[in-house]
């Protein structure tokens, strides 16, 4: 599946982690390409890189999770 700017479903991508997200415990990052990245994590990785596999692609923003590899 890809989405309009180029990023596949299971792609590994470093995201800077920006600021909480909506949910508890889910932070908003962004890709290499601007993107909005949302992922389960603690507010104390915000301001770090880490890398993501992308686990959904939607219209305007991506959902991953921590890739421990």
């Amino acid at each position: 599946l890809l989405n309009r700017l180029g990023a596949t479903k299971w792609q590994i991508v470093p995201v800077l982690l920006e600021k909480p997200g909506l949910r508890p415990g889910q932070l908003t990052g962004r890709s290499p390409y601007l993107q909005p990245v949302h992922l389960d994590g603690e507010a104390s990785a915000i301001g770090g890189i880490r890398q993501v596999a992308i686990t959904g692609v939607k219209t305007n923003s991506l959902s991953g999770q921590y890739h421990l590899g």
